[in-house]
């Protein structure tokens, strides 16, 4: 069974609304958050060229698919409902705050190139760019939740 999830691209336009997607269209991508199957969306969509919609998403990179055996955790749908503008004090505080967790959990040394790539971020969007791997890198602790609640705060 297939699985269709919004990529960065897919999660930046649900932000934006930039009006490149058709509002069909942006339906369909609302759907496709990696645990509504293919058949699910289309039959939601409820439109006879839905599959059309869908092969567009995919081939502008709005949309990513696998299967159920592959899927794996999108850590970029966490960052839809973040607000768009955060202030120059909050993007300091995020950035500190995803080195220090990282330093913390796993040392002086672990994940050093993630360390150093967070450090060199210009501005918040960027550092949601890496939002994902920190994520990844923190789950398996089980202060996962606070760690991220306390990081949109900044976020």
């Amino acid at each position: 069974m297939n699985f269709y999830a919004k990529t960065l691209k897919g999660i930046n336009e649900m932000r934006s609304r930039s009006g490149e997607v058709n509002p069909t269209a942006r339906r369909m991508l609302i759907l496709c958050n990696g645990q509504t199957s293919t058949d699910q969306i289309i039959g939601a969509a409820g439109k006879a060229d839905a599959k059309k919609y869908l092969k567009w998403l995919l081939e502008e990179n709005y949309i990513t698919n696998g299967d159920e055996s592959k899927q794996s955790r999108d850590y970029n749908q966490d960052l839809v409902m973040l607000p768009s503008h955060r202030s120059a004090a909050e993007f300091d505080k995020a950035k500190n705050f995803m080195i220090n967790t990282i330093g913390h959990f796993h040392g002086q040394y672990g994940y050093l190139s993630l360390k150093t790539e967070i450090a060199n971020v210009k501005d918040c969007f960027e550092l949601r760019g890496f939002y994902a791997e920190w994520a990844e890198s923190m789950e398996s602790f089980k202060q996962f939740d606070k760690l991220k609640s306390d990081l949109f705060k900044f976020l």
